[in-house]
């Protein structure tokens, strides 16, 4: 499928602050994201990784937009997965 595209919804009781707390912060996300910890400047253009407890990147990616607390678009290239290369997330 060339146009292949995924979309996923989810509902969190939670303020926008909290939820940004929740996606952003290295700490939260090595609890829940499997052990990997989300790095960022957290910029328009800056790059994005999530690295496993060795500090290998396994997902990295590119800040494409950001609103905070209420919007973050980056892109998603997931390095153990050629099929999953390059996506563009929308939190």
């Amino acid at each position: 499928m060339k146009n292949e595209q995924f979309v996923y919804v989810t509902y969190i009781r939670t303020t926008p602050e909290q939820l940004w707390q929740a996606l952003t912060s290295p700490e939260f996300t090595q609890r829940y994201w499997l052990q990997t910890r989300q790095i960022s400047d957290w910029q328009p253009g800056a790059a994005w990784r999530a690295v496993d407890p060795e500090g290998k990147a396994i997902i990295s990616g590119e800040i494409i937009e950001i609103d905070r607390p209420r919007k973050l678009v980056f892109t998603w290239r997931n390095k153990r997965s050629p099929r999953l290369q390059r996506k563009v997330i929308r939190a």
